[in-house]
């Protein structure tokens, strides 16, 4: 049963596998279904069209059956992804134009985010995509910590926030009664303590992959601020220090705009040059 999100053979499907190249508004039908209203500014917002490119697994990416020369790898939650925005304007995008640029060679943006995940998510996608993708370079945006995936006895995924209950409260999101109770035994369950040790489980578990497969990586989050009490513990080496820095906003007015994300590649391709570039430079270049 659990090879539907674990597998040594392929890498896990999302909900939008099988939707190709569509315009959607930057919410689409199955996500506005779960709110009971909204202001006439946000539903504006969601009405704007913007362009995905899922590929047949459901990420925002090429086939994975296509690489360049060089591949990065980049996953976290929803800024990762580029929600709300075209393609082209997402950081993970602009890394690696900056990449092919530099090196003059074909480079493959294996974008992993997607909206609303944890950091489960991103432990357990890359233990299935690394040993599939063997990227060159893998880039890191950790989550909110109260984030979880639960797996329920009907064999789904759920995406456990701490605010869910609230949003019920305030008639945003109307759950089934399973999923209410999920919510509710996991809100009983949960503690900073716990979010911390969590977090900390899912990130050497991510260090251990990378380096027992050598390769390059940096990590941040979507409030650097989380890891700060905890870097003792980490390798402090590959935090970035920085974060996606909210200078614009997207068309929620909620996520990193356009610019947010060009000036955050600009600084992550800087980064990665001045740490990995002659290690790069030498895979492509071989003596």
């Amino acid at each position: 049963m659990i090879d539907k999100f674990v597998s040594k053979s392929d890498i896990p499907k999302t909900r939008k596998a099988g939707n190709g190249i569509r315009e959607e508004p930057f919410i689409d039908a199955e996500v506005r279904a779960s709110f009971s209203f909204a202001s006439d500014a946000v539903k504006k917002a969601w009405d704007h069209p913007v362009i995905y490119r899922w590929n047949s697994h459901g990420y925002r990416c090429a086939e994975f059956s296509q690489p360049g020369k060089l591949s990065v790898l980049t996953i976290g939650c929803s800024w990762a992804m580029g929600s709300g925005l075209n393609e082209e304007d997402t950081f993970a995008h602009m890394l690696c134009k900056r990449l092919h640029d530099f090196f003059s060679v074909p480079v493959s943006n294996w974008n992993l985010g997607f909206g609303g995940k944890s950091n489960d998510y991103i432990a357990r996608t890359l233990c299935a995509a690394v040993p599939i993708l063997r990227p060159d370079f893998v880039f890191v945006n950790f989550t909110h910590f109260g984030r979880r995936e639960y797996f329920t006895s009907d064999g789904r995924c759920f995406d456990f926030q701490h605010n869910q209950l609230d949003l019920e409260k305030q008639g945003i999101i109307k759950w089934t009664m399973v999923n209410r109770e999920i919510v509710k035994n996991m809100v009983g369950l949960t503690s900073q303590f716990d979010d911390n040790m969590n977090f900390y489980k899912n990130y050497q578990l991510i260090e251990l992959l990378l380096q027992n497969y050598n390769i390059p990586w940096f990590y941040s989050a979507t409030s650097p601020s989380m890891i700060i009490p905890l870097i003792d513990f980490l390798d402090a080496d590959r935090f970035l220090g920085f974060g996606l820095e909210l200078i614009d906003t997207a068309h929620d007015e909620s996520h990193p705009g356009p610019e947010s994300n060009h000036f955050f590649a600009d600084r992550l391709f800087a980064r990665v040059l001045k740490s990995f570039g002659a290690e790069l430079s030498a895979k492509l270049n071989p003596a």
